[in-house]
């Protein structure tokens, strides 16, 4: 953990990328190295402190933009994407505002660390920009003043088009953003086989502009992306076969654990103060995933940032 001395947005594959395999990387500079500090035991202590200085800001800098700016932009959005698209009007979900709190709460949430998924409010996301350009580019209204396309039924459509780019964008799978829309957001319009052409070129084309951008540095179109050339075997189907029992079963306890404490959270004595719950709740994630990334998380060579 450290920065890159000639980009500080960058991460340590994408400052180091152009170097050869056993070369030393002299642009990236950790923490410790940073503030001079010479013993092991103090530059563990000061990358540990660095690591969960940055994870609390972070993450208590997104839950403040939302309290205070944007409340529409609390969670992930796709229960209000389905009602709109089911026919409601919430003109302050898809505002600007919110799409301007959304993105860089959802930058700021993802950067501190916490276990969350982004695809929710990308959607949410996605569906913002979409109402944005069709108030700027799209036919108005009678009153040529609320910026409201004439036709709702096409509005609708584009906001589905923008949900499946949103998931598309979030997993770099065109496919699966047109699987979502089917599947999660509303059958019935998904099922004119026109709108699902259209989901599948926005996603096709979200996906492309995400991999000609790089937001990462390194080629990949999301953050754990893994590619190998070697074959599975038969024999893998096995054990295979039990992660996936395990992984229900874990799941299901899962989400019993996850109503009990979401009950506990709503009487808790931090209902109040939802700025310190998260200042918590990223402190304590971050004290306990630092080791793991620090110490048993095997280290990109330069060779695999290349």
């Amino acid at each position: 953990m450290g920065l890159c001395t000639y980009g500080y947005l960058y991460n340590q594959a994408a400052c180091c990328s152009g170097l050869d395999a056993g070369e030393v990387c002299g642009e990236w500079v950790t923490w410790s190295e940073r503030f001079g500090i010479q013993s092991t035991a103090g530059q563990a202590l000061v990358q540990c402190f660095v690591y969960v200085t940055l994870a609390v800001g972070f993450a208590t800098s997104a839950a403040a933009l939302v309290q205070f700016y944007a409340p529409y932009a609390f969670h992930t959005g796709i229960p209000e994407i389905k009602a709109i698209l089911s026919g409601y009007v919430l003109d302050e979900f898809l505002s600007p505002w919110t799409l301007l709190i959304k993105a860089l709460g959802l930058a700021l949430a993802v950067a501190s660390g916490l276990s969350l998924g982004k695809e929710g409010p990308l959607v949410h996301v996605s569906c913002c920009a979409a109402s944005l350009f069709l108030s700027l580019l799209g036919p108005k209204s009678k009153d040529g003043i609320s910026g409201r396309s004439q036709n709702e039924s096409q509005r609708r459509k584009t906001l589905a088009a923008a949900a499946t780019a949103g998931v598309a964008v979030a997993f770099g799978s065109p496919l699966g953003g047109v699987l979502f829309g089917l599947e999660e957001l509303d059958s019935t319009l998904f099922s004119n086989e026109q709108l699902m052409w259209r989901a599948f070129v926005t996603s096709a084309v979200a996906a492309t502009t995400l991999s000609y951008v790089d937001p990462f540095g390194i080629g990949k179109l999301v953050l754990f992306q893994v590619t190998t050339s070697q074959q599975w075997r038969q024999f893998e189907l096995v054990p295979w076969l039990g992660l996936g029992v395990a992984g229900g079963l874990i799941g299901a306890l899962l989400i019993k654990l996850n109503v009990q404490v979401a009950i506990w959270r709503r009487h808790g004595p931090w209902s109040h103060i939802p700025l310190f719950e998260v200042a918590v709740v990223s402190a304590a994630t971050a004290i306990i995933s630092w080791p793991a990334s620090s110490f048993f998380l095997p280290q990109q060579t330069h060779q695999d940032a290349k």
